[in-house]
């Protein structure tokens, strides 16, 4: 059983943490084991400035919120998240392997079902600029097609009208310009690998994961 000990003080500059949640969720991923209890063995706890002072800790902050327990992620996290990175200087349009926005779209995916897309886009565009939150969106859907189709095949669900379909949606995202379509893809691609199910019993577990969400927020 993994133990999280979060000191009150930063590692690095000795100030305060306070009621920040973020320093908890990377102390949850980058020391899963509890050593923290062990100081000679301990990371340091630190607080979110200084996570988001350089690019691997801004990275590492994402995939802490991404990898979070259900039960330990909020709506507000994210908002407050993307708002610390573009005060950290972090919110530059980077689309390329190692950008922000790359780990930023996996994290978004993630949690799609307990999020408002239009407050994240809003917040993009703002930081970012307008053709970032556009780059962003189609980025997000793309990637959620990949993940699409990677379910439907290790269900081993082989149609002949996939390639056509996965083309169409392929095209769908590469047009892309409002969070409400974002939304409407999403559906259509549940809808989809929803079918497949029926015809691969093993498909059942790779449905959309219980996440405790009640509806997407858009």
């Amino acid at each position: 059983m993994s133990v999280s000990v979060v000191e009150d003080l930063c590692h690095k500059c000795q100030q305060h943490i306070g009621q920040d949640p973020m320093p908890e969720l990377v102390q949850l991923f980058v020391d899963p084991l509890g050593w923290a209890m062990q100081p000679e063995r301990s990371v340091g706890t630190v607080c979110t400035e200084c996570q988001l002072a350089t690019d691997d800790g801004a990275i590492d902050a994402i995939l802490a919120m991404q990898h979070a327990p259900s039960h330990k992620f909020t709506p507000e996290i994210l908002d407050n998240l993307l708002v610390d990175l573009g005060l950290a200087g972090k919110m530059v349009p980077d689309f390329g392997p190692t950008g922000v926005f790359i780990y930023l779209i996996a994290a978004v995916y993630q949690w799609r079902y307990r999020v408002k897309l239009l407050d994240i886009c809003n917040a993009i565009a703002v930081m970012a600029g307008p053709d970032a939150e556009v780059r962003f969106l189609r980025l997000l859907a793309q990637h959620a097609l990949m993940v699409n189709v990677r379910q439907l095949l290790d269900c081993g669900i082989v149609d002949d009208g996939a390639p056509e379909d996965t083309a169409f949606m392929a095209d769908w995202s590469a047009a892309i310009v409002h969070p409400s379509e974002v939304s409407l893809f999403f559906v259509k691609l549940d809808e989809r690998l929803n079918q497949g199910r029926f015809l691969n019993n093993s498909c059942a577990s790779a449905s959309v994961p219980d996440d405790g969400s009640e509806g997407m927020g858009v």
